[in-house]
């Protein structure tokens, strides 16, 4: 499994959202404080764990697709995307 980030400004949540909705059907928001080129901006980190190893590949460019969409909604340069290999579960009561 993989842990996908995506960086970015927060502005414009609910687009960011309606645009992670088309492809992903689960995901995490994370509110945060960033820096870039020296200005501190309101920023938001979006996580998404990809599971499904026979589709990995394509889930990683989805998420590159999802990002490039986001910083063009909101009129950035980039946004930074990072991947990380990790083991994760499901806990039930």
């Amino acid at each position: 499994m993989k842990l996908a980030r995506i960086y970015t400004e927060d502005l414009n949540r609910q687009g960011i959202m309606e645009i992670m909705n088309t492809v992903f059907s689960g995901y995490t928001l994370l509110s945060g404080t960033g820096v870039w080129n020296n200005q501190t901006e309101n920023s938001l980190i979006i996580e998404v764990v990809l599971k499904d190893l026979e589709t990995l590949e394509m889930n990683c460019e989805c998420v590159r697709h999802c990002a490039a969409c986001i910083a063009d909604l909101n009129h950035q340069e980039c946004c930074l995307v990072t991947f990380q290999d990790v083991t994760a579960e499901f806990v039930t009561a």
